[in-house]
Protein backbone atom coordinates (compact mmCIF):
# COMPACT_ATOMS: atom_id res chain seq x y z
CA UNK A 1 0.00 0.00 0.00
CA UNK A 2 2.81 2.81 0.79
CA UNK A 3 5.01 1.58 -2.24
CA UNK A 4 1.28 2.21 -4.20
CA UNK A 5 1.15 5.41 -2.74
CA UNK A 6 4.22 6.66 -3.52
CA UNK A 7 4.85 6.10 -6.79
CA UNK A 8 0.97 7.91 -6.87
CA UNK A 9 2.80 10.98 -5.34
CA UNK A 10 5.66 10.76 -7.70
CA UNK A 11 3.62 10.35 -10.58
CA UNK A 12 1.71 13.22 -9.49
CA UNK A 13 4.90 15.07 -8.94
CA UNK A 14 6.21 14.83 -12.28
CA UNK A 15 2.54 15.68 -13.87
CA UNK A 16 2.24 18.95 -12.03
CA UNK A 17 5.80 19.89 -12.63
CA UNK A 18 5.69 19.19 -16.23
CA UNK A 19 2.58 18.59 -17.31
CA UNK A 20 2.05 15.92 -20.48
CA UNK A 21 1.12 18.59 -22.81
CA UNK A 22 4.24 20.75 -21.84
CA UNK A 23 6.54 17.46 -22.54
CA UNK A 24 7.17 17.82 -25.85
CA UNK A 25 8.26 21.35 -25.81
CA UNK A 26 10.86 20.52 -22.88
CA UNK A 27 12.06 18.01 -25.04
CA UNK A 28 12.61 20.07 -27.58
CA UNK A 29 14.50 22.38 -25.42
CA UNK A 30 16.96 19.48 -24.82
CA UNK A 31 17.30 18.42 -28.32
CA UNK A 32 18.11 22.76 -28.79
CA UNK A 33 20.89 22.24 -25.81
CA UNK A 34 22.11 19.32 -28.02
CA UNK A 35 21.95 20.65 -31.26
CA UNK A 36 23.94 24.31 -29.82
CA UNK A 37 26.62 22.20 -28.44
CA UNK A 38 27.50 20.48 -31.49
CA UNK A 39 27.51 24.12 -33.53
CA UNK A 40 29.30 25.13 -30.42
CA UNK A 41 32.41 22.15 -30.90
CA UNK A 42 32.65 22.83 -34.53
CA UNK A 43 32.60 26.83 -34.24
CA UNK A 44 35.47 26.44 -31.09
CA UNK A 45 37.25 24.07 -33.59
CA UNK A 46 37.53 26.52 -36.05
CA UNK A 47 38.31 29.74 -33.97
CA UNK A 48 41.08 27.18 -31.99
CA UNK A 49 42.56 26.68 -35.73
CA UNK A 50 42.43 29.77 -36.60
CA UNK A 51 44.36 31.01 -33.64
CA UNK A 52 46.43 28.79 -33.74
CA UNK A 53 47.61 29.62 -37.36
CA UNK A 54 47.71 33.70 -36.51
CA UNK A 55 49.46 32.78 -33.25
CA UNK A 56 52.17 31.02 -35.10
CA UNK A 57 52.49 33.48 -37.87
CA UNK A 58 52.84 35.83 -35.18
CA UNK A 59 55.50 34.22 -34.05
CA UNK A 60 57.49 33.92 -37.02
CA UNK A 61 56.76 37.49 -37.71
CA UNK A 62 58.02 38.40 -34.57
CA UNK A 63 60.78 36.13 -34.04
CA UNK A 64 62.48 37.33 -37.57
CA UNK A 65 62.03 40.87 -36.69
CA UNK A 66 64.50 41.18 -33.52
CA UNK A 67 66.44 38.30 -34.93
CA UNK A 68 67.38 40.42 -38.47
CA UNK A 69 67.94 43.27 -36.24
CA UNK A 70 70.40 40.93 -34.57
CA UNK A 71 71.73 39.77 -37.10
CA UNK A 72 72.16 43.80 -38.57
CA UNK A 73 73.68 44.89 -35.62
CA UNK A 74 76.59 42.51 -35.80
CA UNK A 75 77.13 43.00 -39.52
CA UNK A 76 77.11 46.55 -39.14
CA UNK A 77 79.69 46.31 -35.85
CA UNK A 78 81.73 43.24 -36.89
CA UNK A 79 82.04 44.47 -40.79
CA UNK A 80 84.92 43.37 -42.36
CA UNK A 81 84.71 45.65 -45.72
CA UNK A 82 87.03 48.62 -46.43
CA UNK A 83 89.00 48.35 -43.10
CA UNK A 84 92.16 48.11 -42.10
CA UNK A 85 94.45 44.94 -41.43
CA UNK A 86 94.72 45.88 -37.61
CA UNK A 87 91.17 46.36 -37.17
CA UNK A 88 91.03 42.30 -39.01
CA UNK A 89 93.62 41.18 -36.84
CA UNK A 90 91.15 42.36 -33.63
CA UNK A 91 88.49 41.22 -34.80
CA UNK A 92 90.41 37.66 -34.98
CA UNK A 93 91.38 38.09 -31.67
CA UNK A 94 87.94 38.58 -30.27
CA UNK A 95 86.43 36.02 -32.79
CA UNK A 96 85.32 34.03 -29.68
CA UNK A 97 84.07 36.89 -27.87
CA UNK A 98 81.49 37.89 -30.70
CA UNK A 99 80.43 34.09 -31.71
CA UNK A 100 79.31 33.64 -27.90
CA UNK A 101 77.25 36.70 -28.21
CA UNK A 102 75.55 35.37 -30.72
CA UNK A 103 74.93 32.19 -29.40
CA UNK A 104 73.89 33.48 -26.02
CA UNK A 105 71.30 35.64 -27.66
CA UNK A 106 69.93 32.52 -29.97
CA UNK A 107 69.56 31.17 -26.67
CA UNK A 108 67.89 33.64 -25.05
CA UNK A 109 65.25 33.91 -28.22
CA UNK A 110 64.57 29.81 -27.66
CA UNK A 111 63.47 30.49 -23.88
CA UNK A 112 61.60 33.07 -24.89
CA UNK A 113 59.50 30.95 -27.45
CA UNK A 114 59.52 28.26 -24.83
CA UNK A 115 58.19 30.43 -22.66
CA UNK A 116 55.32 31.65 -24.99
CA UNK A 117 54.19 28.38 -26.53
CA UNK A 118 53.55 27.29 -22.57
CA UNK A 119 52.04 29.88 -21.53
CA UNK A 120 48.34 29.22 -22.22
CA UNK A 121 48.95 25.43 -21.71
CA UNK A 122 46.57 25.34 -18.54
CA UNK A 123 43.55 27.39 -20.65
CA UNK A 124 43.90 24.83 -23.52
CA UNK A 125 43.54 21.93 -20.93
CA UNK A 126 40.06 23.74 -19.62
CA UNK A 127 38.97 24.03 -22.55
CA UNK A 128 39.52 20.33 -23.60
CA UNK A 129 38.13 19.31 -20.32
CA UNK A 130 34.99 21.20 -21.01
CA UNK A 131 34.44 19.37 -24.40
CA UNK A 132 34.80 16.22 -23.12
CA UNK A 133 32.53 17.21 -20.20
CA UNK A 134 30.20 18.00 -22.66
CA UNK A 135 30.37 15.11 -24.90
CA UNK A 136 30.03 13.10 -21.57
CA UNK A 137 26.49 14.81 -21.21
CA UNK A 138 25.66 14.09 -24.44
CA UNK A 139 26.35 10.27 -24.40
CA UNK A 140 24.34 10.28 -20.96
CA UNK A 141 21.35 12.04 -22.35
CA UNK A 142 21.50 9.38 -25.16
CA UNK A 143 21.24 6.88 -22.52
CA UNK A 144 18.44 8.14 -20.69
CA UNK A 145 16.54 8.52 -23.99
CA UNK A 146 17.44 4.58 -25.03
CA UNK A 147 16.78 3.54 -21.58
CA UNK A 148 13.41 5.21 -21.30
CA UNK A 149 12.63 3.50 -24.86
CA UNK A 150 13.05 0.34 -23.59
CA UNK A 151 10.87 1.07 -20.30
CA UNK A 152 7.80 2.25 -22.19
CA UNK A 153 7.84 0.17 -25.32
CA UNK A 154 5.21 1.77 -28.15
CA UNK A 155 4.25 4.46 -26.04
CA UNK A 156 6.19 7.49 -26.96
CA UNK A 157 4.39 9.90 -24.63
CA UNK A 158 5.55 8.09 -21.68
CA UNK A 159 8.68 8.10 -23.20
CA UNK A 160 8.78 11.81 -23.51
CA UNK A 161 7.23 11.67 -19.57
CA UNK A 162 10.46 9.36 -18.65
CA UNK A 163 13.01 11.19 -20.09
CA UNK A 164 11.96 14.71 -18.69
CA UNK A 165 11.57 13.12 -15.24
CA UNK A 166 15.05 11.49 -15.49
CA UNK A 167 17.16 14.83 -16.78
CA UNK A 168 15.10 17.06 -14.62
CA UNK A 169 15.97 14.75 -11.23
CA UNK A 170 19.74 14.85 -11.68
CA UNK A 171 19.53 18.57 -13.43
CA UNK A 172 21.17 17.41 -16.62
CA UNK A 173 19.48 20.34 -18.45
CA UNK A 174 20.74 22.77 -15.55
CA UNK A 175 24.11 20.73 -15.77
CA UNK A 176 24.43 21.28 -19.18
CA UNK A 177 23.48 24.68 -19.52
CA UNK A 178 26.65 25.67 -17.16
CA UNK A 179 28.94 23.07 -19.30
CA UNK A 180 28.12 25.18 -22.77
CA UNK A 181 28.87 28.58 -19.90
CA UNK A 182 32.15 27.65 -18.99
CA UNK A 183 33.03 26.37 -22.62
CA UNK A 184 32.43 30.17 -23.81
CA UNK A 185 34.47 31.40 -20.57
CA UNK A 186 37.22 28.84 -21.19
CA UNK A 187 37.38 29.81 -24.85
CA UNK A 188 37.63 33.51 -24.10
CA UNK A 189 40.09 32.99 -21.37
CA UNK A 190 42.04 31.04 -23.98
CA UNK A 191 42.66 33.71 -26.59
CA UNK A 192 43.01 36.47 -23.40
CA UNK A 193 45.91 34.24 -22.42
CA UNK A 194 47.17 33.78 -26.01
CA UNK A 195 46.77 37.30 -26.36
CA UNK A 196 49.01 37.86 -23.90
CA UNK A 197 51.69 35.68 -24.54
CA UNK A 198 52.47 37.59 -27.86
CA UNK A 199 52.73 40.90 -26.02
CA UNK A 200 55.09 38.80 -23.54
CA UNK A 201 56.87 37.18 -26.56
CA UNK A 202 57.90 40.60 -28.02
CA UNK A 203 58.87 42.05 -24.85
CA UNK A 204 61.08 39.03 -24.11
CA UNK A 205 62.73 39.55 -27.59
CA UNK A 206 63.24 43.13 -27.26
CA UNK A 207 65.32 42.35 -23.67
CA UNK A 208 67.40 39.83 -25.31
CA UNK A 209 67.79 42.39 -28.06
CA UNK A 210 68.98 45.11 -25.48
CA UNK A 211 71.09 42.38 -23.87
CA UNK A 212 72.89 41.48 -26.91
CA UNK A 213 73.40 45.54 -27.80
CA UNK A 214 74.98 45.79 -24.17
CA UNK A 215 77.38 42.78 -25.24
CA UNK A 216 78.18 44.27 -28.60
CA UNK A 217 78.96 47.79 -27.01
CA UNK A 218 81.65 45.89 -24.51
CA UNK A 219 83.14 43.91 -26.87
CA UNK A 220 83.53 46.86 -28.97
CA UNK A 221 85.18 49.04 -26.37
CA UNK A 222 87.98 46.25 -25.96
CA UNK A 223 88.15 46.02 -29.91
CA UNK A 224 88.95 49.61 -30.30
CA UNK A 225 91.43 49.31 -27.73
CA UNK A 226 93.12 46.50 -29.45
CA UNK A 227 93.15 48.71 -32.43
CA UNK A 228 94.45 51.80 -31.05
CA UNK A 229 97.56 49.56 -29.22
CA UNK A 230 98.31 47.88 -32.76
CA UNK A 231 98.76 51.59 -34.44
CA UNK A 232 100.53 52.43 -31.61
CA UNK A 233 103.21 49.63 -31.20
CA UNK A 234 102.61 48.29 -34.50
CA UNK A 235 101.63 44.47 -35.81
CA UNK A 236 103.89 42.82 -33.12
CA UNK A 237 101.11 43.53 -30.44
CA UNK A 238 98.76 40.74 -30.02
CA UNK A 239 96.33 40.82 -27.18
CA UNK A 240 95.23 37.30 -25.84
Amino acid sequence: MCSVYFIFLLLAYVYCKIPPDNVSGVLLKYEAYIKSSHDLEKSDKALLKSWATENQVFLVNVTAHYRLDMTRHKEHSFSTNSVSQNWIDCLSLHEKEIKKSESTYYESEKKCLNVASSADSAERRSVHQVAREIKKWRKSYRYLANQCHQENLGNEEAVGLCLVEYVQRDNYDVAFQRLINLKHRAMADLYLKMVYASFGLEECLKSCLSQYLNTIRSIMDNLNICYDMKNKYGSEYFLF
